[in-house]
């Protein structure tokens, strides 16, 4: 009997050492799955993103916002509010538009309700026309309540990358809070920021997001703090992103502000052509100040429109065919003149067309004269 045991325990054993050999061959023969670097998800990134470079976008978000901003002079309490934005964004990746319409519920000389901004004729837009940016203010009254403030070519300011980079869809275009160039005001695409990261790297492990597996790319700026899952599904988008600026071992050149925690999640995309395009998502910002001050705000943004490559001169995109004859101009760099938009150009007090770039070299030969 006890012979007997030991024959089936001897025979059990070599069934089980011929189970896990051939088990152990398969997991060994199965080729492990390539997982690209951080600079290659870049880099497919940024190949999307030039597939996007022309196009007309409108689109609309909700936010709730609330900030306690005591610490700075004039700010005697804590507020909080809720509102949204109509906006439009032209762009053929040289020259840029965007139009942007704000209703908020907390105060009374703005629309209360998105319905009631799209009746409302006032809004904001600026253009760069490849030389001069024009910011125009369109007031509910006659042309003489209009603002222009135009950037001749010959200014040092005259430059528009920040329309694109600051519009309010700039978020699902690759433009975060925390790439902020402070001088001047403009956000650098996420993808040309990372690649001067002190730590970039792809984590081993994909995780799920949405239904689709994405590679998640961590990396450290001398301010920031990222993690960003990259959908192969759905071009190499940005499918949810988590950046952290400021905090300890972070040097940031703003006094007042301690952190910056800014969340991108819930992105839905949408086809146009062969390559998918982030149409709709939730995002948001908390920034911590010192004698804990604090701003946050949440937003549902959503592209209601979008035409890829539309034909921009027939459609005059960036043509100023929208300011009004007799609006009131300020020319930046100027000292003082009066001004007024008649019939696409500038015209003094006497009804004479102005020479906006010799104007302001002019100026600047002053200022360099002893």
């Amino acid at each position: 009997m006890g012979s007997a045991k030991r024959v089936c325990v001897a025979a059990m054993l070599i069934w089980v050492a011929a189970v896990s050999f051939c088990v152990g061959q398969t997991v060994r023969g199965k080729p492990t799955p390539h997982v690209p670097t951080a600079t290659e998800l870049l880099d497919k990134y940024a190949q999307t993103q030039d597939k996007l470079k022309s196009f007309i976008l409108k689109s609309e978000d909700e936010f709730t916002a609330e900030h306690d901003l005591r610490f700075l002079p004039n700010q005697g309490e804590r507020r909080r509010g809720g509102g949204g934005y109509l906006g439009e964004v032209r762009s053929d990746g040289t020259r840029h538009y965007r139009s942007e319409k704000l209703w908020e519920k907390r105060r009374a000389y703005l629309p209360a309700t998105k319905s009631a901004a799209q009746s409302d004729p006032r809004y904001n837009s600026y253009l760069w026309d490849g030389k001069r940016v024009f910011q125009y203010q369109r007031s509910n009254e006659t042309a003489a309540n209009d603002r222009l403030f135009l950037t001749p070519e010959a200014h040092e300011e005259a430059r528009g990358e920040h329309i694109i980079s600051t519009n309010r869809s700039h978020v699902l275009l690759g433009y975060f809070d925390d790439t902020f160039d402070r001088a001047p005001y403009n956000f650098r695409r996420i993808d040309n920021e990372l690649k001067q990261a002190a730590r970039l790297e792809v984590l081993q492990a994909a995780e799920p997001v949405r239904g689709s597996q994405c590679y998640v790319i961590v990396a450290q700026t001398a301010e920031s703090r990222y993690k960003l899952w990259i959908d192969p599904q759905h071009s190499f988008h940005i499918a949810r992103a988590e950046i952290t600026r400021g905090g300890r071992g972070v040097k940031f050149g703003n006094r007042e502000e301690i952190s910056l925690h800014t969340y991108l999640k819930n992105v839905h995309f949408e086809k146009f052509g062969d390559v998918w395009m982030p149409v709709e998502a939730d995002w948001g910002y908390q920034t911590k100040f010192i004698n804990n001050g604090f701003s946050r705000a949440d937003y549902h943004h959503k592209i209601v429109e979008f035409t890829l490559s539309p034909d921009h001169k027939l459609l005059r995109s960036f043509e100023t065919d929208e300011i009004r004859k007799g609006t009131n101009v300020l020319i930046i760099g100027d000292r003082g003149g009066s001004y007024t938009w008649q019939d696409g150009k500038v015209v003094d007090e006497d009804g004479r067309v102005v020479d906006v770039d010799k104007l302001i070299k002019a100026e600047s030969e002053k200022v360099k004269k002893p």
